[in-house]
């Protein structure tokens, strides 16, 4: 157990290292990018998200989690699966290839033609490298994963900041995305030993097929709902509203996205290999859920708070409209991530059937949040979004507590000290401290002030969470940083 938790452990930092690497480079290129860039430029990529996010969870059908959920997976097993998802990301690129004009009649805008013949490219580069990275994640084997991708975002936000600054517009962001998915797709090859065999096995894709098809009917349906909102956007309002949506989505997807990923790509093959030893891996699920609280929820408020001097700050006045959508958006990171890790544990002890039933409910209460939502702009769609992602996790906790014993009773007495921390951490950095003109010194103020006391007050309070984050990070802290926890 000892070898697991440190493996864990190890996971989780380069997890982390990966997640929060790319996200700083995507993050300081985004807005370096954004700033010669205009919203309509990003609208315009925008629109194009859906087809492209929808393509790739077919491409992948669901065999990825497939791969690393089975314990005794052979290389039969990840070949027939190599050939199946380059198969059918060929077809789907002749397919958006022969269909590019009816997507930009769609949208009124021809320029989508040569894009949506271009970007889904992405499809056939991704799969050429995708069971090497399922290798990496289901061995928990992470640095040379973090490595390649920290060292693509580096390089395809060079090239893309290059072509902005060229004057190259929407094609800039276009070749960002193509150059680091060819750059992930050459090193794999080159750093990672496996290779496909010659053989395909339908025995192996059909035993494969039987967990996976519900991953991939749950993941397909939520690359539907949460990018329907692009052509819905796109299609309704205009290019330039769609832009400043694309970018609050996109602030979003690198906080409480990337904070998701980080989790789920350590803890499913975690749980996975606890699946037989019951009292492990509850005792593991309600110890990380409470370690995702405490550090989830001072970090959403964070950014809650700074979004305004954020946006004026660094990238300039033409996008101060997408203050009130990013505030929207990263509440859901007070539900999001809780709800994937839910379901992580589901399909840890093969319960993807579980998993998919759940999903349905999330993907009805979405369907019905737009319907109203739509009438009241885009700030009620994500308003609506909000409410189907808070619905949805109360009904996976409720089916935590049959399968690992943890009520809702504990799971509110887990969450309430982060939140009532969190909300003090609001009101004190929003309405009470000195107002102060400096835009920069107010970022600072809200960041570092703000996860200051929130550390101080869990301090005093000795809540559990803290202790245990405390025992966690305490031993890889040098001895003169230790008084920091």
């Amino acid at each position: 157990m000892k070898s697991l938790k440190q493996k864990t452990l190890k996971g989780l930092f380069w997890s982390g290292f990966d997640t929060f690497g790319v996200t700083f480079f995507k993050f300081i290129f985004s807005i370096a990018i954004a700033r010669i860039l205009s919203p309509e430029d990003y609208g315009i990529v925008g629109m194009m998200a859906i087809f492209i996010a929808v393509a790739t969870m077919i491409s992948d059908s669901g065999f990825q989690t497939a791969l690393i959920q089975k314990k005794e997976a052979d290389l039969y097993d990840f070949s027939t699966v190599f050939y199946f998802n380059l198969i059918i990301s060929v077809l789907l690129y002749f397919v958006f290839f022969f269909t590019a004009d009816l997507i930009a009649d769609f949208y009124n805008e021809p320029r989508l033609v040569a894009i949506a013949k271009t970007i889904s490219l992405i499809l056939i580069i991704n799969s050429f490298c995708s069971i090497h990275a399922t290798i990496y994640l289901k061995n928990i084997n992470l640095k040379t994963f973090a490595n390649v991708n920290i060292i693509s975002s580096i390089v395809s936000g060079c090239i893309g900041l290059s072509l902005a600054v060229k004057g190259f517009g929407v094609w800039a962001i276009i070749f960002q995305t193509l150059a680091g998915s060819l750059f992930r797709a050459i090193s794999y090859w080159v750093l990672n030993p496996w290779r496909p065999l010659l053989k395909f096995s339908f025995q192996s894709l059909k035993e494969l097929y039987a967990f996976g098809y519900k991953i991939f009917l749950q993941s397909i349906s939520d690359s539907l709902f949460m990018n329907i909102y692009y052509p819905l956007i796109g299609k309704f309002y205009d290019a330039v509203t769609l832009g400043f949506y694309t970018r609050a989505e996109k602030f979003k997807n690198l906080s409480v996205l990337q904070f998701t990923i980080i989790v789920s790509k350590v803890m499913f093959p975690v749980l996975s290999s606890l699946q037989d030893d019951k009292t492990t891996f509850n005792r593991t699920c309600i110890r990380s859920y409470r370690l995702i609280v405490f550090s989830l929820y001072p970090a959403m408020t964070i950014l809650i708070l700074t979004a305004e001097p954020f946006v004026h700050l660094l990238l300039t006045e033409k996008w101060l409209p997408v203050v009130p959508y990013m505030q929207l958006l990263y509440l859901d990171g007070f539900f999001f991530p809780f709800y994937k890790f839910n379901l992580n544990i589901f399909n840890s002890l093969g319960r993807s059937d579980l998993s998919l039933k759940i999903d349905i409910f999330k993907k009805i209460f979405l369907l019905l949040s737009i319907i109203v939502g739509i009438h009241y702009g885009i700030k009620g769609l994500i308003i609506g979004q909000l409410a189907s992602s808070c619905l949805s996790l109360f009904i996976t906790l409720y089916y935590c507590k049959k399968k690992i014993g943890y009520n809702f009773k504990n799971q509110l007495k887990d969450i309430f000290p982060s939140l009532s921390v969190s909300v003090i951490i609001f009101i004190v950095f929003k309405y009470i401290v000195i107002p102060i003109d400096n835009l920069l010194i107010i970022l600072l103020i809200q960041t570092s002030g703000g996860a200051v006391l929130y550390l101080f007050i869990m301090r005093i309070i000795k809540e559990e969470s803290y202790i245990d984050f405390k025992k966690l990070v305490s031993p890889y802290l040098p001895h003169k940083l230790k008084f920091l926890v």
